[in-house]
C-alpha cells in the first residue's frame, strides 16, 4: 500500500489505518527502536506507541514522509524511554554511551525557553553537519542518531576503530565550540 493511500486511511479515521502501517512500516521502526534499547518487549512497546501517536496527530498532520515521520516518533519514544529506564537503574549499553558523551556537547533546558533553545541547538547542528567531511558526517550520524557501536561504524565505514574514536571525539569537541560560539550555552 502507498503512503498516501495509508494517510488516506488515516484521514478516514479507518482503522485499518494502524494495521496497514504496521504491515509496512513495523519492522522498519521496530530497528530503530532496537538501536537504542536492547530490550526487544521495550522495542516492540516503542513501535506500538509510535502507532498510536500517528494515529492521533494524523489528521491534522499530513507528513510528507510518511516512513521518516514514523522514524522519528519511534527514536524519540525510544530514547524516553531509554532515559526513564537508566534513570531507574543504571546499565551499560551502546545508546546510553553515546547520549552521555553528546551530553557534553548538547546543552539542557527546562520550561517555556526549551523550544527556542530546541530550535536554536537543531539549526547550529545542521550548520555543523554540513561542514563536517563527508566521512566525519557519516560516523557523527551514525553514532548519534542510529546509535551504532564504534566497532559497527568502523566496519560499516572500513575504518579502524581508533579513527572512528578519535574523529568522533574530535567533532565532539568541534561541536561543543560551535554551539557555545553561536551563544548556546552548556
Amino acid at each position: 500500500m502507498e503512503d498516501e493511500e495509508l494517510l488516506d486511511l488515516y484521514f478516514q479515521r479507518s482503522e485499518r489505518a494502524v494495521s496497514e502501517t504496521r504491515a509496512k512500516y513495523g519492522g522498519y521502526c521496530l530497528s530503530v527502536a532496537s538501536r537504542v534499547l536492547s530490550d526487544r518487549r521495550d522495542a516492540e512497546e516503542c513501535v506500538s506507541d509510535a502507532l498510536f501517536r500517528a494515529w492521533n496527530a494524523i489528521p491534522p498532520a499530513r507528513p510528507a514522509d510518511l516512513r521518516a515521520y514514523l522514524r522519528k516518533i519511534t527514536r524519540n519514544l525510544a530514547v524516553s524511554r531509554l532515559q526513564s529506564l537508566t534513570a531507574q537503574k543504571r546499565g551499560g549499553g551502546e545508546a546510553e554511551l553515546a547520549l552521555e558523551e553528546l551530553a557534553e556537547c548538547v546543552p539542557s533546558t527546562d520550561g517555556a525557553e526549551r523550544a527556542a533553545e530546541d530550535m536554536a541547538v537543531r539549526d547550529a547542528l545542521n550548520g555543523f553537519l554540513e561542514k563536517l567531511p563527508e566521512l566525519t558526517r557519516r560516523m557523527f550520524v551514525l553514532r548519534y542518531w542510529y546509535v551504532l557501536p564504534v566497532a559497527e561504524i568502523a566496519k560499516k565505514l572500513r575504518v579502524k576503530e581508533s579513527r572512528v574514536t578519535v574523529t568522533l571525539y574530535r567533532a565532539r569537541e568541534r561541536l561543543k565550540k560551535e554551539l557555545e560560539k553561536e551563544g548556546i550555552t552548556l
